[in-house]
């Protein structure tokens, strides 16, 4: 009988340690948190992008492009663009170019490549000119270091003076040719035109004496002298306009 009590006991009291056991392993189990799951942001293809970012402006010229007409405009001003049947003397002397026919030395000056293959004889600047040529008119190439100059004067170099204005032609193509700021100019003297072929223009003699012998030598010309240009002389060939 004792036995038996004893043995129930002993059931029990297992039974009792199963059971603290169970709470104990439920109270220390820790409780599964709700995760959240961030998920990445794609960003929108590139050319939508690029069309959010983007304002497009149309028919609205920017200033660049309206600064880029000007310039063209300006461009086109400093060129001539020969109709045909016109010569050097001709286009130089209609009054959108230079009112001055003798100027013709002047725009061979600023454009000799395009008269490479044109035999420079002494009707030269009586040759037709091909149409359609583009003419460079406007660029200026003498020195205006006289114009600063504490003198005031402005020294050329008279090469030739002549009544016959062909003869000059060929010297007047050769000093260009020879890198010489030439041009032709006409004055009266004792009731005679006379065409002159001056180079200038210089802030001092000695300067002007130095390209004189120079000239003398690659001309074969021994009357070769210089003098001071007046203002006129100088505002009319000192450059182009």
């Amino acid at each position: 009988m004792r036995l038996g009590h004893l043995i129930l006991s002993i059931l029990l009291c297992s039974l009792l340690s199963l059971a603290g056991c169970s709470e104990k392993k439920s109270v220390n189990t820790p409780v599964s948190k709700k995760t959240v799951v961030r998920r990445p942001i794609t960003p929108p293809p590139e050319e939508k992008a690029a069309a959010l970012n983007t304002v497009v402006e149309k028919d609205i010229p920017t200033i660049e492009e309206e600064k880029t007409d000007e310039m063209k405009d300006a461009e086109e001003e400093r060129f001539y663009i020969a109709g045909g049947g016109e010569t050097l003397l001709m286009i130089a002397a209609r009054e959108d170019v230079y009112g001055n026919p003798h100027k013709w030395l002047l725009i061979y000056q600023l454009n000799r490549d395009l008269f490479n293959d044109i035999n420079k004889d002494e009707s030269f600047a009586d040759k037709f000119v091909p149409a359609e040529t583009r003419l460079l008119i406007s660029e200026p190439l003498a020195t205006e270091k006289a114009a600063d100059s504490g003198s005031g004067e402005r020294w050329v170099v008279n090469v030739l003076s002549s009544t016959e204005g062909e003869k000059i032609e060929p010297n007047a193509i050769r000093l260009v040719d020879n890198g010489y700021y030439a041009y032709i100019t006409v004055a009266n003297v004792k009731g005679d035109d006379y065409t002159r072929l001056r180079v200038g223009f210089y802030d001092d003699r000695s300067t002007a004496e130095e390209d004189a012998k120079k000239i003398s030598e690659i001309l074969n010309v021994s009357d070769v002298w210089t003098t001071t240009a007046d203002e006129s002389e100088f505002n009319e060939y000192g450059g182009y306009k």
